[in-house]
C-alpha cells in the first residue's frame, strides 16, 4: 500500500498496490528474483534464484496526486532483474532514470516503453552515493567488489559520466577492473580482509568531496576496523583506521548521519496498517482464505470505514 502525505497531519490519499502473490517467495511477480527457501534448507543452494519467464516492472507514483489521476502506473522492463537500487531521477517531464548496480533503466512515461543502458562490467554491488543527490542525477557511486562470493574484497568509485563501453562477460580469472573508464578509483584489500557496504560522508561542496567509510574484517587475525578513506584519492587512501571492539557482520546496510541531522530531524506520527497475508488466492487454487489486518485504525484521515 502507498500513502501520500503533505505534512505530519495532512493525509491526501492512499493507493493499493496489487502484486497478485506474496511479496517474498517463488511467486513474486514484479521481479525476476525469487526466494526459494526450500532449496536453501534441503539442497544447500543459494536462497536467491532467477526466473526468466517473469517480467519485471516498475511502479511510477505521482509525486503530487490530482483528482482523477490513475495513481500508480506500471512499466514493464523485459529481461531485467536487480537486487539493489542506488538512485533515481527525472529527466524532463516524461522520463525517469533508475540507477541499479551496473545499469541505468530508462522509463518513458509518455509511451510506456523502457530500455536499459549498461554502466560498468566490473563485479560490483552495494552502491552508495552522496545523500545530497538522492532523487537528482548523480555522477559518483561507491561500491563493493565481489569475491569470493558472497564476500567483498575491495571498494571502487564509479564515474557515471565516463565513456560507456560494451558489456563484458567476466570469466572469473581476468582483471575485474577490466581497465574500464568508469572506475575512477579502486582499492583491493589484503588477503583475508573483507569489507561491508561503504558509507559516504560529505566534507565539501563538490559531489565527491568527503570520505568513504567501511567496516573491514581480517579473517586471519580476527581484527575488525572502521576504515575512513579519502573519496577523491585514486586508491581510496586511508585517512584514519579505528579498531573496533567487536566485528560488524558482512552485508549490513546503512547511511552516515551526523549530530546536526539527528537534532534537526522532523518527527511525525503516522498511522500504520500492518497486513498479514495468510494466502493470496491464485487461479485454480484451493487456498482461498482472506487477508487479515491487524492494528488497523478506526478510520483513515478524511475517510469513513
Amino acid at each position: 500500500m502507498h500513502a501520500t502525505l503533505s505534512g505530519p497531519d495532512q493525509y491526501l490519499r492512499r493507493d493499493g498496490i496489487e502484486v497478485g502473490h506474496p511479496s517474498v517467495g517463488e511467486n513474486y511477480a514484479e521481479n525476476q528474483l525469487v526466494m526459494k527457501f526450500q532449496d536453501a534448507l534441503l539442497k544447500n543452494k543459494l536462497v536467491i534464484d532467477g526466473d526468466t519467464a517473469k517480467v519485471s516492472r516498475f511502479g511510477v507514483i505521482p509525486r503530487i496526486p490530482t483528482v482523477g489521476s490513475p495513481g500508480i502506473r506500471w512499466i514493464d522492463v523485459l529481461d531485467w532483474t536487480s537486487f539493489h537500487y542506488i538512485n533515481a531521477w527525472e529527466e524532463g517531464t516524461d522520463k525517469i532514470v533508475v540507477l541499479s548496480s551496473l545499469h541505468e533503466i530508462h522509463l518513458d512515461l509518455r509511451s510506456g516503453r523502457s530500455w536499459k543502458q549498461h554502466v560498468c562490467s566490473a563485479r560490483l554491488d552495494f552502491g552508495q552515493i552522496n545523500q545530497k543527490f538522492l532523487g537528482r542525477k548523480n555522477r559518483y557511486v561507491h561500491m563493493c567488489y565481489y569475491g569470493p562470493w558472497p564476500k567483498f574484497s575491495g571498494l571502487a568509485k564509479v564515474d557515471l559520466d565516463a565513456p560507456r563501453v560494451p558489456s563484458v562477460v567476466i570469466d572469473g580469472t581476468s582483471d575485474p577492473d577490466l581497465n574500464e573508464p568508469c572506475i575512477a578509483a579502486s582499492r583491493r584489500f589484503e588477503r583475508g580482509q573483507f569489507c561491508g557496504q561503504p558509507f559516504f560522508v560529505v566534507n565539501g561542496e563538490e559531489e565527491d568531496d568527503g570520505y568513504v567509510l567501511s567496516y573491514i574484517h581480517n579473517e586471519e587475525s580476527g581484527v575488525s576496523e572502521l576504515l575512513v578513506m579519502d573519496a577523491k584519492s585514486p586508491m581510496l587512501e586511508t585517512v584514519v583506521s579505528i579498531e573496533l571492539p567487536t566485528r560488524v557482520p558482512y552485508g549490513f546496510h546503512g547511511i552516515f548521519i551526523n549530530s546536526d541531522q539527528i537534532a534537526n530531524q522532523n518527527h511525525a506520527t503516522l498511522n500504520v496498517v500492518c497486513l498479514l497475508e495468510e494466502s493470496i488466492p491464485r487461479e485454480g487454487s484451493d487456498h482461498d482464505r482472506p487477508t487479515r489486518a491487524f492494528n488497523q485504525p478506526a478510520a483513515w484521515p478524511g475517510q469513513e470505514m
